[in-house]
């Protein structure tokens, strides 16, 4: 409707009479006067129409992370693979099949687009935000579940809350998935079309879709919410329609002053076959053990390239990071 209007209102511009062009002076003409009044401000509407508005700096106020993109995004993956796991916009991951969300306390979605990455250079994103003297923070990464240059890459989440204040505090945080949407993830990444049919349970520690493992939590929750098997319906579990977001677990805790805890969650590239052996495999991956195996790895593989050395150092972590994604969009051969 929008661009219906915006063509109309061009039509109307373009089809108005123009001015006289003659050698003599032209004369002021009340209702030719009132007519250009009228285009010129057609014109400005059109240009405010068809333009998107510009995003207000305040966005970046407060805080310590600048940001030229008012919706940035962000890949975690690994060479030789053809898909990797989107960080959008709103803080989330995408891998192409599902969408993991992260929740504060109360079931409140997270929604943060600025982050870091670890060192300032390596794959792996960090942000936080506060939240009545909590503060949370999210690490995640991607690694090769079965060691270096194999073929089932996971991501690692790691969620963290940490009382601020000098008084015990509850905490709380969430994770659930859903089907993704388009706002700003790549459709070329989509695998597969959305299907009502779906079945969505909890096996053991993981949430399953279809038979197929979305993601794996370390530590028993608080609460599960789910579908139940059946399959999706518009209006059936309020909450999970209102997140749009299925299969999620819910952690409620107290936390004494500067106490924190941590939660981990495995979420493959690709959903996996839930069988024994893949709950065992993801139960058994330490996120420590992987993010060391990570850290060793990127390093190694910036190391054979060309280095630079400056004063400046967001000059060179640009530079490596550069490099980092360069070798991701690589077929890069097994040693």
């Amino acid at each position: 409707m929008r661009k219906i209007f915006v063509a109309v209102i061009a039509c109307l511009v373009l089809a108005s009479p123009a001015l006289p062009q003659t050698g003599k002076p032209l004369k002021l003409d009340p209702v030719r006067s009132v007519e250009t009044l009228l285009v010129n401000e057609l014109t400005n509407a059109v240009l405010f129409l068809a333009v998107p508005p510009m995003v207000d700096p305040v966005i970046d106020q407060g805080s310590t992370t600048f940001s030229y993109f008012a919706r940035p995004v962000y890949q975690l993956g690994l060479p030789g693979r053809h898909f990797a796991t989107m960080v959008t916009p709103e803080g989330h991951l995408f891998n192409g099949s599902a969408e993991l969300v992260f929740f504060t306390r109360g079931l409140k979605e997270i929604n943060h687009r600025l982050y870091t990455l670890l060192d300032g250079w390596l794959p792996c994103i960090q942000y936080q935000l506060a939240e009545n003297g909590i503060i949370y923070k999210v690490e995640a990464f991607q690694y090769w579940l079965d060691g270096e240059y194999g073929t089932r890459p996971v991501n690692f989440i790691r969620m963290t809350a940490t009382n601020s204040g000098p008084r015990p505090a509850k905490a709380g945080l969430a994770v659930g998935h859903k089907f993704g949407t388009k706002d700003h993830r790549s459709q070329d990444m989509v695998r597969g079309n959305f299907n009502r049919f779906w079945t969505y349970e909890f096996k053991g520690n993981a949430a399953v879709r279809a038979g197929k493992i979305i993601y794996y939590f370390d530590e028993k929750p608080s609460r599960q919410w789910e579908m139940q098997g059946s399959p999706w319906r518009e209006g059936k579990f309020f909450v999970l329609e209102r997140w749009r977001v299925n299969s999620m677990v819910e952690y409620e805790f107290d936390l004494a002053p500067s106490e924190s805890r941590s939660f981990t969650f495995k979420f493959p590239q690709e959903p996996v076959a839930q069988s024994p052996g893949a709950m065992a495999e993801l139960s058994a991956a330490d996120d420590s053990t992987y993010l060391n195996a990570m850290t060793k790895f990127w390093a190694l593989a910036v190391s054979k390239g060309m280095t630079i050395s400056l004063a400046e150092p967001k000059v060179v972590n640009a530079s490596r990071a550069a490099l980092v994604h360069n070798i991701m969009c690589q077929e890069y051969p097994k040693p």
